[in-house]
């Protein structure tokens, strides 16, 4: 299970405005803490049924604490101004 967190350019792309990159950035944090909320909510059900319940409801926590930080996330990318065409 690969866990990447570089971001490499591709041959050809053209160079992004800071702006432009910060956008990609704040949108990626988001979209990989979407992916370890997936995960924790699925482990916390697998250790609800291993009969672990404490610990499941600490994944659940940490489920609803990274939907909060992508929130703020969220806010940060929307202050961003639109690129200009």
């Amino acid at each position: 299970m690969g866990h990447h967190h570089e971001e490499q350019g591709r041959p050809g792309d053209k160079e992004l405005t800071f702006i432009e990159k910060g956008s990609k950035l704040l949108n990626h944090w988001i979209q990989h803490n979407n992916d370890h909320i997936g995960s924790y909510r699925q482990r916390a059900s697998e250790f609800r049924v291993h009969e672990l319940p404490q610990v499941a409801v600490l994944l659940e926590s940490a489920a609803e604490l990274t939907d909060q930080i992508n929130q703020i996330l969220a806010e940060a990318a929307n202050l961003l101004p639109s690129p200009k065409d």
